[in-house]
């Protein structure tokens, strides 16, 4: 497998910018290569405190990141899911990376751009490979019933949502020995198990690029919902959630305009849900 690479990242970038004539238009991403770290996204966090605390007092107190600065590592030691969730990240097994998005308007929210990146993810992944992924919202890729790819959205409010870390980690291939026994029945890979033979030349800097390319062209687009209601798991499925420590059941009938389920209750009256997990009803 082809080692992770700022340089050829960029390059096929820049390249997918050419042919698809948008090197106008989008940003061309900063890439930082982490070999290991604990969090990509814990990592940015504290970048962007350190340069936040830095400008204390100066006319420009945000943060100076710039907008689609890129954290990468080819191994994570506290990867991190939502509601608290560990996301296993073992060394050359996939990517885990986190994108500084800022939102252009004041009504960007981390759930929408949470929508935007798994259709970033989806996209890429049928476009290189011919793999077709589905979305659990809110932030699960599946494949064959089993998850590949985990997103983790944070963010700062002031009031407004000021910027988007958004975090993505995606299982390409199945570890030697299988994944730990706590995740073995819900977590996948791309592409099962890695065979040297098979897999010598793999290059991850294309799927990196592939993945910033769509994320930073989705970001302008303003018919994403759509495409990710198509490729969503929940739509039209009965499911279980927990609201304030009460388990409630319904159907999910829309996702809105916002990325947000909206659910017909079993007690007849309707919810929406801005967020949390939800698990289907056989």
């Amino acid at each position: 497998m082809i080692d992770l690479n700022e340089k050829q990242i960029i390059a096929f970038f820049k390249e997918k910018l050419i042919v698809s004539h948008n090197h106008e238009k989008l940003p061309i991403p900063s890439v930082k290569i982490f070999p290991e770290t604990g969090s990509t996204n814990t990592d940015m966090k504290e970048s962007l405190k350190k340069e936040g605390e830095a400008s204390e007092g100066a006319e420009k107190s945000s943060a100076t990141l710039a907008e689609g600065t890129v954290y990468l590592t080819d191994c994570q030691s506290g990867g991190r899911g939502r509601q608290g969730h560990s996301f296993y990240s073992p060394k050359g097994m996939g990517i885990y990376f986190s994108i500084l998005t800022r939102p252009k308007e004041s009504s960007g929210n981390a759930l929408t751009i949470t929508t935007h990146a798994a259709v970033a993810v989806v996209r890429a992944v049928k476009e290189l490979y011919n793999i077709s992924l589905s979305i659990k919202w809110v932030n699960d890729l599946f494949l064959n019933g089993k998850k590949v790819c985990g997103i983790l959205a944070e963010g700062k409010f002031c009031p407004a949502l000021e910027y988007c870390i958004m975090g993505i980690g995606i299982n390409l291939f199945t570890p030697e020995g299988g994944y730990p026994a706590e995740i073995s029945e819900i977590a996948g890979s791309l592409f099962g198990e890695y065979q040297e033979e098979r897999f010598f030349d793999f290059d991850r800097n294309r799927l990196m690029a592939t993945i910033l390319y769509h994320y930073f062209c989705i970001c302008d687009e303003k018919e994403v919902l759509p495409e990710y209601r198509e490729n969503n798991l929940v739509l039209g499925r009965r499911v279980l959630f927990s609201e304030n420590g009460i388990e409630k059941e319904g159907v999910v009938t829309a996702i809105t305009k916002h990325g947000e389920l909206f659910l017909s209750l079993d007690s007849g009256a309707s919810q929406i849900l801005l967020s949390g997990e939800v698990k289907f009803v056989s």
